[in-house]
């Protein structure tokens, strides 16, 4: 009975497949196999490709300093994009072809990229580095291991003139800065301190500010008080001291008259005193010292000490002396000197962002960093800036520079510039026989767009030597004396046909 309904039930589905047929017939049911196959055997041949060649997405040790770079890279690239991380899987071809080698047929060790650094990595590399008084343009340095090479923006020719030229055996301190003040490139950069050689005058701020600060108080009073080069402060007194009663409102006895020009210039106290006290007051010059830098680290390769500025509330005749620039508590660097130029030379009112590095290359001379200008903030309006230079101007021909500058309209170098700085001195309280000179300034041609910014600091010993603004009038003098030079020898060159 049995026998007959299992004959009955193959009648009805047809006839008994043989063997063969029915295998076939199976795998036809689980269509699913094949493709789990060709999967399996994908992630096997992904898997033996990240074996042998070492694709992954974490970076090797000390990456961010690798040396190669992909040649259809730009060469002034600064920093290339992490690849997305499934950009090597996304890409890979279907695994039933036969896969090719995600990298070139060459030996795994040098199968590499180049990885481009920033700013802050190159500040990172150049921290410790002994970077001071370089006499050449290029240095070498090892770093991890690799050695780097550097193009720095110096110009060797001024930088050794200057160099030579340091009066070591009067000073205690000397810092030199020369700047292009469009690019923020500095052109020289020498120290001298005889305690500690490695020690950069130029980048620490253990310097009074002196008279310098009278820029922030100019600036603060044309841009933020609507004062122009003629407009009049009153004061009883000499110009060179700041008693409590010369910035009382009414001066009385002997009665002074001052322009703004003249008392730049001339580095007139009592009038800088009065701006602090009775116009700008203590959250102006605040306002207008963090506008040109003070209190904030400036973004340069090597470390550099912030300038101070501290006000006190309720304190007017503290606001007279930092105005005027009489105390020691405000200070400044050689480095940050030149940078406040800077926004009024250009003409736009821009803090130049400084920089001595130009290029950095590894070893096999392949590119890593190239420096891109750059400004640190907007200091002041264009129209302030305008003023301010013809301030600083007035400096040179009739101001406190006037015996160092003086001839410079018929000097054979000096005629063809337009000259502007201010000066500022102040003896030290805790050493005798101290004194702290300065200089800033800046020259460009009168027919033509070079321009560059100086900032000088020399501290006198007992005996006073080689001043600040002396030392400004000789880096003038070099530096375009070799420009003049290579300009009118451009200017005369023969052309090819001239050569015949």
């Amino acid at each position: 009975m049995a026998r007959r309904r299992k004959l009955q039930r193959q009648d009805a589905w047809g006839p008994r497949p043989d063997w063969r047929t029915y295998q076939a017939s199976l795998k036809r049911e689980k269509p699913g196999n094949k493709g789990r196959w060709i999967v399996t055997c994908g992630l096997i041949g992904l898997l033996a490709g990240v074996t042998v060649f070492g694709i992954t997405d974490a970076p090797p040790e000390n990456a961010s300093y690798l040396p190669a770079s992909p040649q259809s890279a730009p060469p002034d690239r600064l920093q290339t994009e992490n690849p997305a991380p499934n950009k090597i899987a996304a890409e890979e071809p279907s695994p039933v072809e036969p896969i090719p080698s995600p990298l070139p047929k060459a030996p795994v060790q040098t199968v590499s990229s180049v990885q481009y650094i920033d700013k802050t990595d190159v500040q990172a590399i150049l921290a410790k580095q002994p970077f001071i008084n370089l006499e050449e343009e290029t240095y070498t340095f090892s770093f991890d291991g690799r050695l780097f090479n550097v193009d720095t923006s110096l110009d060797p020719d001024l930088q050794r003139y200057l160099l030579q030229a340091m009066q070591r055996d009067t000073s205690r301190y000397i810092g030199i800065i020369v700047m292009d003040p469009r690019s923020g490139r500095v052109l020289s950069m020498v120290g001298f301190d005889p305690e500690d050689p490695l020690h950069n005058p130029c980048l620490t701020s253990i310097f009074p500010a002196a008279s310098v600060f009278k820029i922030v108080t100019a600036a603060a009073a044309i841009e933020k008080y609507a004062f122009g080069s003629d407009s009049t402060v009153s004061f009883s007194g000499k110009k060179y001291t700041l008693y409590k009663n010369q910035i009382k409102k009414d001066p009385k006895g002997w009665v002074r008259h001052f322009t703004l020009r003249d008392s730049f210039a001339q580095s007139v106290n009592p009038v800088f005193g009065k701006l602090g006290a009775l116009v700008i007051g203590k959250t102006g010059l605040e306002e207008y010292a963090d506008a040109f830098g003070f209190n904030q680290p400036i973004n340069f390769e090597l470390p550099v000490t912030p300038s101070h500025l501290s006000i006190r509330d309720e304190a007017p005749y503290q606001w007279a002396e930092i105005a005027s620039g009489f105390n020691r508590q405000t200070t400044l660097s050689p480095l940050h000197g030149a940078v406040m130029v800077s926004a009024i030379v250009t003409g736009g009112g821009n803090l130049a962002e400084p920089t001595l590095v130009d290029r950095i290359r590894n070893e096999n001379g392949e590119l890593l960093y190239t420096y891109q200008p750059a400004t640190i903030r907007r200091a002041l309006s264009r129209d302030a800036a305008a003023v301010m230079k013809k301030l600083m101007t007035e400096t040179i021909e009739s101001g406190t520079g006037r015996k160092t500058f003086r001839g410079f309209r018929k000097h054979p170098i000096l005629s063809r510039l337009n000259i502007g700085g201010k000066t500022g001195s102040i003896n030290s309280r805790t050493h005798e026989g101290r004194r702290f000179d300065w200089f800033v300034g800046f020259a460009e041609e009168r027919e033509g767009s070079e321009q560059i910014v100086v900032s000088i600091v020399v501290t006198h010993e007992k005996f006073i030597g080689i001043r600040s603004h002396q030392y400004g009038r000789m880096a003038m003098e070099k530096y375009f004396q070799k420009f003049f030079s290579k300009k009118n020898y451009a200017g005369t060159r023969p052309s090819q046909d001239e050569k015949g």
